[in-house]
């Protein structure tokens, strides 16, 4: 949530709230000084943040468990610092889309790393080129943390959560598995036999060392294999139904 900032005596600038000591700037500060230090607090706030990364958006969502959380949020940080507190991280180049304005957030058992999704809204055959270029970042991205944190299941989302176990299981109706990564470990073979006869052969398989990443939308995969978003939709519905059944997580 963005920081509300508490008004008192002061100089109101675009972003922030410059507050002052009752008597003023204190000895050997300046207005300017003063100005200076709350702006650059300010901008180590997560509302300034979420502020500056703007909607729609695209996250690189993992399920790994509550369990492996924090594991997983120390193997992100090893290769990328960045700085929050809860459940909330500025986590700069994390994707490389936006830069210094994308996070990292944590949600049941999810870690979404989040960047500016804009490029890809619409219906893929209308997208500008910039969406081809950006796809191929947020794919490479994407396959990479997938082996880094190792999760059960993963997906790429533009203005759509990723759901746990417990929410597929509850209303299997998901739109998140069109573009997903899916651990070895998360079916037993016959489970895996019925996934590859859903998605058929129109669809990008990339079998990786530790399960299979599929895309149905041209951008995510370096082939630019894909379905259309009817079709997508209702796979992924599918998907999510084997999923809620069989999943071993």
């Amino acid at each position: 949530m963005p920081h509300h900032h508490e008004q008192s005596k002061g100089i109101e600038g675009k972003n922030s709230f410059v507050k002052f000591d009752k008597n003023g700037p204190r000895a050997g500060q300046t207005i300017d000084d003063v100005r200076s230090k709350s702006e650059a607090d300010h901008r180590n706030t997560w509302g300034y943040w979420e502020m500056m990364l703007n909607a729609p958006f695209l996250e690189l969502a993992y399920f790994v468990g509550e369990a492996n959380l924090k594991q997983s949020i120390d193997k992100v940080k090893a290769e990328t610092p960045f700085e929050g507190v809860g459940q909330k991280f500025t986590a700069p180049n994390v994707i490389g889309i936006a830069g210094p304005v994308e996070q990292l957030a944590i949600r049941g058992g999810v870690v979404e790393l989040r960047t500016e999704g804009e490029a890809f809204c619409g219906e893929p055959s209308r997208l500008k080129p910039r969406a081809r270029a950006l796809g191929n970042i947020a794919y490479s991205r994407f396959v990479h943390f997938a082996g880094l944190l190792n999760p059960v299941y993963g997906a790429i989302l533009v203005e759509y959560s990723l759901e746990n176990p417990d929410e597929l299981r509850g209303d299997p109706r998901s739109l998140a598995f069109q573009n997903f990564y899916l651990a070895k470990r998360a079916l037993d073979e016959r489970s895996w036999l019925m996934l590859h006869e859903i998605v058929g052969e129109s669809v990008y398989r990339d079998v990786l060392p530790h399960g299979l990443y599929v895309s149905m939308t041209t951008y995510f995969n370096p082939e630019a294999k894909g379905v259309a978003s009817v079709e997508a939709q209702a796979l992924s519905e599918k998907i999510a139904e084997l999923l809620a059944r069989s999943l071993r997580d």
